[in-house]
């Protein structure tokens, strides 16, 4: 099961009113269809480029996504059982015990992150602070790459949600100083 069909059967996805006001967002990869409150990468059309402000928009988000992505990679570097965890999930009590389980690993990783007496810790952090670095360069350097296909048809709610990610696309690039390639097609 991928992590957009994931989230869609969450509480969060399937009752996002519980969740997110106003302009309230969740960034995510190109897996994930773009909703009010659901901003995924742009995707590339088949057969067509992306245009500058697209793929900068894209790298901005790859950027941001770094940091997430290595936070569940030290997880699992601390907390093997993270990787794979022994339990069936056949129950709310079985969803309910997974859940508590990745609620300690985190209390307990969070108690530890701050131990400076801890060498685990401070190789882990000085680890994965040069991969972010070097991944973060990559992405500067290459940008994002891939292809995939175009959303699937969209409604107005949906049209409504291209119109936001389009608004949080500008306020990025010209945040990051790229308002330039906004004018450009």
């Amino acid at each position: 099961m991928n992590d957009a069909r994931v989230f869609e059967e969450s509480t969060m996805g399937s009752d996002p009113n519980n969740f997110f006001s106003g302009d309230q967002y969740v960034l995510a990869d190109a897996s994930y269809i773009p909703k009010t409150y659901v901003v995924p990468v742009i995707k590339k059309p088949k057969n067509k480029e992306l245009c500058d402000a697209d793929k900068a928009f894209n790298s901005y988000i790859a950027m941001m996504r770094i940091k997430i992505e290595h936070a569940f990679g030290i997880l699992k570097a601390r907390f093997c059982s993270l990787k794979r965890l022994p339990i069936k999930i056949r129950s709310r009590k079985d969803m309910n015990m997974v859940n508590s389980w990745i609620r300690v690993c985190v209390v307990l990783h969070n108690f530890l992150i701050d131990q400076t007496d801890d060498m685990m810790t401070m190789t882990m952090k000085i680890s994965w602070e040069k991969r972010e670095k070097e991944e973060i360069e990559r992405i500067s350097r290459e940008g994002v790459t891939g292809t995939v296909d175009d959303y699937p048809a969209m409604s107005l709610s949906d049209e409504n949600a291209k119109l936001k990610r389009i608004r949080i696309k500008e306020e990025i690039l010209i945040k990051n100083g790229d308002g330039s390639l906004l004018k450009k097609k």
